[in-house]
């Protein structure tokens, strides 16, 4: 599978997880074979099931949560940067008198 969307992308043609799967696996009505029966056909290229959106959705919401983790920490050592300077600014001061 990583071959063949390796290819793709060597090609410049984007196809998603599960359109690899279909080309790799096949289909038959009603069901996707190894991903199993939820998935439907929604537009005119896409495939979704309601697990997929279920997992897309949570994984979102991991990395959203990690992002504002770093930040917090980002915000924390920004302002550990500035009592640092701070303080420098303060000791050269108390040096140069």
């Amino acid at each position: 599978m990583e071959a063949l969307q390796l290819q793709h992308e060597s090609e410049g043609k984007s196809y998603t997880k599960v359109e690899i799967f279909l080309e790799v696996l096949g289909t038959k009505v009603g069901y996707m074979q190894g991903l199993g029966r939820s998935v439907w056909l929604v537009g005119s290229s896409s495939l979704v099931s309601s697990v997929d959106l279920s997992w897309w959705l949570e994984e979102a919401r991991l990395q959203i949560e990690e992002m504002r983790a770093r930040q917090l920490e980002y915000e924390a050592l920004l302002v550990k940067r500035s009592d640092m300077e701070q303080m420098m600014r303060e000791h050269l001061q108390m040096m140069e008198e």
